[in-house]
Parts: C-alpha cells; structure tokens; sequence
C-alpha cells in the first residue's frame, strides 16, 4: 500500500493538476492528458521513478513502462 501512496505522489508531483490521474488496476496507472507535450512528460515521469522508493527500512527499485494513445 506505501509503494501505491508514493507512486501516486510522484505522478501528482509531474502532473500537477494537468492531468486526471487514476489508479487502473493493481499497479496500473493511467493519467488523461490534454493538449500536453508527451515527450518531456514521459521523461519527467522516468526521472520521477528512478530514485527508489523508501519502504520503512528497505528500498524497492521501481521499472516504469509508458504507453501513449
């Protein structure tokens, strides 16, 4: 549950209020997007994921996968 908070967190933190984000299924997340430029904001999501998350006294490397339709 902590690792779904952060990842929330993260995407709230590139989007802002730009965009309508939500939580699809198990760890699938979706943000509606309009009139963006997808490029820097799928760069900006992977910068956003590569540090790790902080679970208590672990540290849990995330992978990000990114589709635009």
């Amino acid at each position: 549950d902590q690792a779904l908070v952060i990842t929330a967190d993260r995407l709230r933190a590139v989007f802002g209020g730009d965009a309508a984000l939500a939580r699809l299924s198990g760890e699938d997340f979706a943000a509606l997007v309009e009139g963006a430029q997808l490029d820097p904001k799928a760069e900006q999501i992977h910068a956003a994921f590569a540090e790790p998350f902080q679970l208590g006294q672990h540290r849990m490397a995330v992978g990000v996968d990114i589709g635009v339709a």
